[in-house]
């Protein structure tokens, strides 16, 4: 922050904000961990807009998986890691969105298909972590897919009619590894590609995954263009062997 000419006030809480004497006026952006002192994003605004008596102060949320969007329609938003260009870009866009600087016109692009337009398939994802499965909702929009969402590993097993599923390992009433063992088990010639979610990157872990019968794994959290390699790769062997995407690594061995 300093080196982009801001004096940044790092606080623990945000109802420390009325106690550090901060100089409303001086203030410019706000950014606000995910989460933090237990409020969601609009009671995590309406707070710090309260504390700080600044009813249009722009505010970032910093997320773990992927991003969260900025408040009141901002462009800018920030990753959990951030890289100097990115927080200066982030910068620019909240400057821009309050009249501080003209808005950066941008060269025309070319313009190309969405990965769902050259590659469509069915995919779901089970994922109990609501926050997760918004942050996963809209990556895979973004990639030019309507995804279907399993709360669980029951839910994730009423139906086969998916090309790929995206199983997050530890879920509540039935975990991802149960649930895609019963999903082999009754549908063997036709389930979908199985691709697991975790965040454990041990070895045993991922052993674990395989012997259960999946095909792939994501260590959360993951890249986008790990997101994108595992629906291409999914894509080619569907249309390809005859149309069967479930092939485990221990059978290729």
């Amino acid at each position: 922050m300093e080196t982009l000419g801001v004096e940044p006030i790092a606080l623990n809480s945000i109802s420390s904000i009325e106690d550090s004497n901060v100089d409303s006026d001086c203030l410019l952006i706000a950014y606000v961990e995910y989460g933090i002192d237990g409020f969601s994003t609009e009671e995590a605004v309406e707070e710090v807009r309260k504390q700080t008596k600044l009813p249009e102060l722009p505010i970032v949320f910093c997320g773990r998986l992927g991003s969260v969007p900025s408040s009141s329609g901002l462009s800018g938003k920030i990753f959990s890691q951030v890289k100097p260009s990115k927080l200066a870009n982030t910068k620019r866009h909240l400057l821009e969105s309050i009249g501080k600087i003209e808005q950066t016109v941008k060269k025309e692009e070319k313009t190309s298909d969405k990965l769902g337009e050259r590659m469509p398939m069915s995919i779901l994802l089970a994922e109990d972590n609501v926050v997760n499965q918004k942050v996963a909702t809209r990556l895979f929009k973004k990639f030019g897919y309507k995804i279907e969402v399993a709360n669980n590993g029951v839910e994730a097993i009423k139906e086969s009619s998916y090309d790929l599923v995206f199983m997050d390992i530890q879920m509540p009433e039935m975990d991802g590894l149960e649930a895609t063992r019963q999903i082999i088990a009754k549908w063997p010639d036709d389930r979908p590609r199985m691709i697991a979610l975790t965040a454990n990157a041990m070895r045993e872990d991922r052993e674990k995954c395989y012997e259960a019968g999946m095909d792939d794994y994501l260590t959360k959290p993951f890249k986008p263009s790990e997101l994108e390699d595992a629906i291409s790769q999914t894509y080619n062997k569907l249309h390809s062997d005859g149309g069967t995407v479930g092939t485990s690594p221990f059978e290729d061995n």
